[in-house]
């Protein structure tokens, strides 16, 4: 299980790409979108929200 947490947003195409990568790598992959909202860098953001 890959647990996916990023600051690439939902408008485009970035967050597919990624899984694209991952599954192609090891198609029984299991990703688990987390959030893809963080404000871009910062790391104090992605950490609370990976601590929720």
């Amino acid at each position: 299980m890959i647990g996916f947490l990023s600051d690439f947003g939902t408008r485009d195409y970035y967050v597919a790409a990624v899984k694209a990568v991952i599954y192609g790598m090891c198609p029984d992959a299991e990703v688990v979108d987390i959030s893809h909202e963080v404000t871009p860098w910062s790391i104090q953001e992605a950490c609370y929200v990976l601590s929720c």
